[in-house]
């Protein structure tokens, strides 16, 4: 019973993982807010703050125009089936950010409750 506990979890993982990392990368942002939480946190360019979905929409539409997606990699992902991470690094042009995000369930769906883009120093 725990192995099949344990794939249906990983399985769950990797599809929600696999579709916010493809929806970042085509910048996809009507897919990628649809999967926020009502209120999540968020640090962006280290501008930190509690958001409420619609505002948490636009406040990533505005990071996206301003840094076209070039390239987006997972780097690592884990958890279990009720509380899911990311961290992925992103790069938009000659710029480079890490990506932090988790994921918790609401009502059986996996939902955005922290992003985190903070640039990467060279």
């Amino acid at each position: 019973m725990s192995l099949m506990l344990t794939a249906s979890a990983q399985n769950i993982e990797n599809t929600i993982i696999q579709d916010v990392s493809q929806w970042i990368e085509k910048s996809d942002i009507q897919r990628l807010t649809e999967q926020f939480d009502s209120n999540l946190q968020m640090n962006i360019l280290e501008k930190e703050n509690f958001h409420s979905k619609a505002q948490a929409g636009i406040l990533i539409k505005d990071f996206f125009k301003n840094h076209p997606v070039t390239s987006f990699v997972v780097q690592h992902k884990g958890g279990g089936e009720s509380n899911l991470f990311m961290v992925a690094k992103l790069i938009a042009g000659s710029d480079e950010f890490r990506v932090s995000i988790h994921f918790r369930k609401v009502n059986g769906a996996d939902k955005v409750s922290f992003l985190s883009i903070e640039q990467i120093k060279k």
